[in-house]
């Protein structure tokens, strides 16, 4: 439950910085229809988890293995010095 509220808040703030950007129209997207919608998103998505969180029972929480949650982490950090230096279509 504490991941998911952490997600939240950080959401929230990704959110904030991105409703300074024009939303544009329906048949011409501006640079925020996208930050905006994945933010709202993310928020619904966290939502359902969270109430998931409040009925399942509490209990010792299982995930990843240690490991993988490395890798997953370095993977993230190539993934961004990749993306500047390659771009983005090489990159993903």
């Amino acid at each position: 439950m504490a991941v998911t509220l952490v997600l939240a808040l950080f959401s929230v703030a990704y959110l904030i910085q991105a409703w300074g950007l024009s939303m544009g129209t329906m048949s011409n997207p501006g640079p925020g229809a996208y930050p905006i919608g994945l933010g709202l998103f993310m928020l619904v998505c966290l939502g359902i988890q969270f109430f998931r969180d409040l009925r399942k029972k509490v209990g010792k929480a299982k995930g990843l293995p240690l490991r993988w949650q490395f890798c997953m982490g370095f993977a993230s950090l190539g993934y961004a010095f990749l993306l500047e230096k390659a771009g983005y279509l090489v990159s993903t």
